[in-house]
């Protein structure tokens, strides 16, 4: 294997329907605070409006999303 072993995991949940300049302040501490994860740390981000997005910040060149829409219901089989 890689030797890689998984640390802590951490998931941010962010309301988007927030101030403009509040979410600047929040993208700004969100930045410093993953900067200072360790480096086997786990980083999930959750942003969600009428959509619900869900990152997975492993990824350096892309990150992988799924895209959850309010208005349709769905099984955690399916979310899984």
């Amino acid at each position: 294997g890689s030797g890689f072993v998984p640390g802590p995991a951490f998931v941010f949940v962010v309301d988007v329907c927030t101030a403009e300049e509040e979410l600047r302040v929040l993208k700004s501490e969100l930045l410093h605070v993953i900067t200072r994860l360790p480096e086997n740390a786990l980083a999930g981000l959750v942003v969600f409006d009428s959509l619900v997005r869900v990152y997975d910040l492993g990824f350096s060149e892309c990150f992988r999303v799924v895209l959850f829409h309010g208005e349709r219901e769905i099984s955690s089989e399916q979310v899984h």
